[in-house]
């Protein structure tokens, strides 16, 4: 009788899945703590980007106090371009650009908590220009 080598085989068995979240301990922290700093560095990009905007804005309006103070007029105008791009920092752009007018001052005074815009020297300003602040 002759020997069969094959005989012996045994059926392969193939390893357990590997799963997609590793259980150890390490990872787990690993993970968490990659969260929690990618979470950070988006809040302070958001949060620094903010601040530039602000310091630009005031850096503008120094400038333009500055450089327009004999000409009210034109300082109404610059003041009024420097106040719009500030709202567009803060309150949503679909909010902010259809104001025009009696609405962008009534706007100005609801945000300001004021009614210094629609009842001063701005809205006698608005009446007699054309297109408005």
């Amino acid at each position: 009788m002759l020997f069969n080598p094959l005989q012996q085989l045994k059926d392969i068995h193939l390893p357990q899945a590997i799963r997609f979240f590793p259980t150890a301990p390490g990872w787990i922290f690993l993970f968490t703590l990659m969260t929690i700093g990618l979470g950070y560095l988006l809040f302070y990009l958001f949060i620094s980007s903010k601040r530039k905007q602000k310091r630009i804005l005031l850096k503008k309006l120094q400038y333009t106090v500055d450089y327009l103070q004999n000409k009210p007029n034109k300082l109404i105008a610059e003041l009024n371009l420097l106040m719009k791009q500030a709202a567009l920092v803060v309150y949503p752009r679909e909010k902010i650009v259809p104001l025009t007018g009696i609405n962008w001052l009534n706007f100005l005074d609801k945000t300001g908590k004021t009614n210094q815009f629609s009842q001063g020297h701005a809205a006698r300003h608005a009446k007699r220009s054309r297109h408005g602040p």
